[in-house]
């Protein structure tokens, strides 16, 4: 990894160089901890412990074949006060941006700007032309930030979260006929998802075209990796107009997703999602969670009934 300094004061011990996993992980995780710690529930702040406890060498192999530097750090007077972290994705040539953090005592200085100037910089080099990002959506600020740098709003979504069982069963009228997904039917489940749910507003992968498909490699896959999936549409003679799935993995929360025909939406997706919450009182007891449209009033009014809880809010960006 390139160890190139960006100065920002020769008058001063400042830069802005790329992360070094071996020698800054310790610092840059203290760091997250202090800007990010306050805001997380309990599942939050575990999930960013358990990436402190983890050995430098092993988030460096995550990143070797990719020769990308895993972010950019802000140093001033050896204290590292300001991080942007840099995720490889799937796809050639398109990363994400997280946690871009600043120390409390140092904001309001152009630091983050000067980190993301610096990173955007870095990443153009590489001729990586896709850089995606999530903003909360009260974060004016950070959002103006981001539109400078030519990003632009794919669009927002809501987090839904229900505590193990204590989601509500929805007396909805059955609008709809709701049956399990055939497997001749998944290219056209495929195409639903791909036509009614933005492909960047996926995180952190947009879908694999056979993300709906069945069949024995993929069993064993799944059982391997104690993953499981199960899948329900609204159709007729005329094809599918919804499909909703339980998506589930060993240790994290069950997770839900339902594409439906925007023609169809007030009579399909009620039937759909009480059938996925009927379902999951069969399952093992877990958080459930559902990443959904910020703008689908009906759904947000049916999983306030079932009592989920809306955690956050969030806009999509996308560079390039």
């Amino acid at each position: 990894m390139a160890s190139t300094i960006f100065p920002i004061n020769t008058r001063s011990a400042t830069s802005i160089r790329p992360i070094n996993l071996a020698r800054d992980m310790a610092r840059v995780m203290y760091l997250l901890n202090r800007v990010f710690s306050p805001t997380l529930d309990a599942e939050g702040r575990r999930a960013l412990n358990s990436m402190s406890n983890q050995p430098a060498f092993i988030l460096q192999l995550h990143r070797l074949s990719k020769r990308i530097a895993p972010g950019f750090i802000y140093e001033l007077n050896g204290e590292i006060v300001g991080n942007i972290s840099i995720i490889p994705t799937l796809r050639k040539n398109r990363v994400i941006i997280a946690n871009v953090a600043v120390h409390e005592d140092f904001r309001r200085r152009g630091i983050a700007r000067m980190m993301l100037e610096a990173t955007l910089e870095y990443l153009d080099n590489l001729d990586i032309n896709t850089v995606m990002l999530q903003v909360d959506v009260e974060n004016k600020g950070a959002r103006q930030l981001y539109l400078d740098f030519g990003f632009k709003a794919v669009g927002s979504t809501t987090l839904w979260i229900a505590a193990p069982h204590s989601w509500h069963d929805l007396n909805v009228p059955q609008s709809a006929e709701i049956r399990p997904l055939r497997s001749s039917e998944n290219q056209a489940a495929f195409e639903l998802d791909r036509a009614t749910f933005p492909r960047d507003l996926c995180w952190p992968e947009p879908i694999e075209h056979n993300v709906y498909h069945s069949n024995w490699w993929k069993w064993i896959d799944n059982f391997l990796n104690g993953k499981s999936a199960e899948s329900w549409v609204a159709a007729d003679e005329d094809g599918l107009h919804g499909v909703a799935t339980i998506w589930s993995e060993w240790g994290q929360p069950h997770r839900l997703t339902v594409r439906v025909d925007p023609d169809q939406h007030e009579d399909v997706l009620p039937p759909l999602v009480a059938k996925l919450l009927r379902r999951l009182k069969y399952l093992r007891r877990r958080h459930v969670s559902i990443e959904h449209p910020l703008d689908d009033a009906l759904m947000s009014e049916l999983l306030l009934a079932a009592n989920f809880y809306a955690k956050r809010n969030l806009t999509t960006m996308r560079r390039g």
